[in-house]
């Protein structure tokens, strides 16, 4: 069945479909499609919580009655950042990866 998600990252939202059975990081090829950011380099976050790409959209309870097109699931996005010059000390918008890599929302 399929599954409706919204992805938002600050002012940047992107709709998309896909199967409850595809993998996190089918979605993440989807979003590098759009905004030309390779999938190693984005970060997806259900309520909070980053999503592991060899996941399936169902793992995380998206599913046709959780996700429906009129009542999309939302998803959060960060980018990797390549380069920062601040510290992010007070910094509330950057998500850290397991291995310390640095992404902004």
């Amino acid at each position: 069945m399929e599954v409706y998600m919204v992805v938002r990252r600050k002012k940047t939202t992107i709709h998309l479909s896909a199967k409850e059975t595809s993998l996190v990081l089918e979605v993440k090829k989807m979003i590098e499609g759009i905004l030309k950011v390779k999938p190693e380099d984005q970060m997806l976050l259900k309520h909070q919580t980053e999503m592991d790409d060899e996941k399936s959209l169902s793992y995380y309870n998206l599913n046709s009655q959780t996700a429906r097109a009129h009542t999309p699931a939302t998803l959060g996005l960060c980018l990797r950042d390549p380069v920062i010059f601040a510290s992010l000390q007070g910094l509330q918008t950057a998500c850290t990866f397991s291995n310390a890599s640095v992404f902004l929302i």
